[in-house]
């Protein structure tokens, strides 16, 4: 039958080989948790994000587009036949922005939309406070309805440029610049 010391060689067999796998068991955990906290250690916070400050209108937008409008002037000068409301509308918005009363200008053409001077006025007064998508709206209408050549033409493409650059859209600027170069009126030959 089994006698004693055999019985013990055995048990002490039966031991030895869960003795010698938890070793290399406990060394991979401490393993394990050593590379967990230096991995800890070093994520701590990651850097803040770089976010680039949304674009503002320049400072005189306003002057920026109608000194760059000057130059499609023509010649000689067509005045629209406008109902007297419009006319006293664009001119009490001149009147506010000369005081410096945006707001008022704005307020001033509300009512005059139709026309499409005053529609660029507002787009122009629109751009000035940073509201670039409805600037740009604006701006486009009014080249639909004008004459599409001259002064107001190129005010408008000027206009959706500065809204472009404010919308982060530098292609879309560089094409609407371009455009306004289809607004220089022929020129005429005088005899």
């Amino acid at each position: 039958m089994i006698d004693m010391p055999h019985s013990t060689s055995v048990t002490s067999r039966r031991q030895r080989p869960v003795l010698t796998a938890a070793i290399p068991m406990l060394t991979m955990a401490a393993l394990l948790l050593a590379v967990v906290a230096l991995m800890a250690g070093c994520a701590g916070n990651p850097p803040a994000p770089t976010v680039s400050p949304a674009p503002t209108a320049p400072a005189n937008v306003l002057a920026l587009i109608r000194d760059q409008a000057v130059a499609y002037r023509a010649p000689f000068a067509v005045e629209l036949i406008r109902d007297a409301a419009i006319s006293e509308a664009i001119e009490a918005s001149k009147q506010a922005e000369m005081r410096g009363d945006r707001a008022a200008a704005e307020a001033a053409l509300r009512d005059a939309l139709d026309d499409p001077e005053a529609r660029q006025r507002y787009a122009e007064l629109l751009l000035a406070r940073g509201a670039a998508a409805e600037a740009e709206q604006m701006a486009r209408q009014s080249w639909q309805e004008s004459a599409q050549v001259g002064e107001w033409c190129a005010r408008s493409w000027f206009t959706i440029a500065e809204a472009r650059e404010l919308q982060y859209a530098p292609n879309g600027a560089r094409q609407a610049r371009e455009r306004a170069r289809d607004c220089m009126p022929p020129s005429v030959d005088r005899y």
